[in-house]
């Protein structure tokens, strides 16, 4: 899935954040400039960290990782972000994200 990146013992997911919208959902895997995000929306406003706050909540809750193994690599105040994932495997991650695509 080339939303994610294996780097070391961590695992890298590539995001593209839609704030202010009226749930937290998964929308689908978009490209931007010849790289691949997978598009988030959030319900929290993008003002005093609100979004990327909800953000780790969103993905810890979703990829059943505890908020401290979540942390934004890049990006904090940027649509586009790079979360990493610790304590987890590239193939845990790819099959929670396939999940949301039945």
């Amino acid at each position: 899935m080339k939303v994610l990146k294996q780097d070391g013992g961590d695992v890298l997911l590539f995001v593209k954040i839609v704030a202010n919208s009226q749930e937290n959902k998964i929308v689908e895997i978009l490209e931007y400039n010849n790289k691949f995000y997978l598009k988030i929306k959030i319900a929290a406003m993008a003002v005093e960290n609100k979004a990327n706050k909800e953000i780790i909540a969103f993905l810890s809750k979703f990829l059943n990782l505890s908020k401290p193994a979540l942390s934004i690599e890049s990006g904090e105040v940027s649509s586009l972000k790079t979360i990493r994932l610790q304590n987890t495997t590239l193939e845990n991650i790819q099959e929670k994200l396939h999940e949301f695509r039945k």
